[in-house]
Parts: C-alpha cells; structure tokens; sequence
C-alpha cells in the first residue's frame, strides 16, 4: 500500500458585514463551506491588531464580541 497526497480545494463562502449597536455582545453566523468536502478538520482562528478583542469557536468558525461601550474604543484604530 503505497501513501498518497491527497488534495481538495474548497472556499469559506463570505459572511455579510454586520453592525453592532453600542454596548451590545455580537456572535456572528456560521461560516460555510463550498466546493469539495475538505479532507479531515477545519481549525478557525482569528488573527490581527485586533484579534484579542473577539473570541471564536475553532471547530465551528463562529467569531463572537463581548459588549464594548465605543466612547472608550479598545481596538487597533480607535
């Protein structure tokens, strides 16, 4: 039995962006998947200036925000 590389191209389809009333937690959708079915697991994670700021589920790809009051912004870019 011999090993082969097997490869699968696939696309996380695009989520909308969303607005997020002042001091009010956010959790997004869940991301999908199109095109062929992914060979194993798919691990999300979050990465950036502002990455600290949300947390994400890694098996689901569900990013989610804790309340924030905007007149104290937290982020990157203020």
């Amino acid at each position: 039995v011999a090993d082969v590389s097997e490869t699968v191209t696939f696309t996380i389809d695009a989520i909308a962006n969303a607005n997020v009333n002042e001091n009010a937690a956010y959790t997004s959708v869940t991301p999908s998947l199109s095109g062929a079915a992914p060979i194993g697991s798919v691990t999300y994670t979050l990465s950036g200036n502002d990455a600290a700021d949300f947390t994400i589920v890694p098996t689901t790809g569900v990013v989610s925000m804790v309340a924030r009051d905007y007149e104290n912004p937290a982020d990157a870019n203020t």
